[in-house]
């Protein structure tokens, strides 16, 4: 889990089920069970929206601003 999070490949954007089990030396069909049960999703980023307030200019000014 903590290669498949925080390692990254050699060439690669992200690890696959074929290439994290050949560098954990670890069966393929292993990884796809901690894959399936904890679901993490490295590829994908999270975003942030901004508020669509009338006043969150300004009130994000007062708190950015202490």
């Amino acid at each position: 889990m903590q290669a498949t999070l925080h390692d990254k490949p050699v060439n690669a954007t992200h690890w696959s089920t074929c290439t994290l089990p050949e560098h954990l030396g670890v069966d393929a069909i292993t990884i796809r069970g901690v894959r399936q049960g904890n679901g993490p999703k490295p590829d994908l980023s999270r975003t942030f929206k901004l508020s669509r307030e009338p006043r969150f200019e300004h009130k994000l000014l007062d708190v950015v601003g202490l």
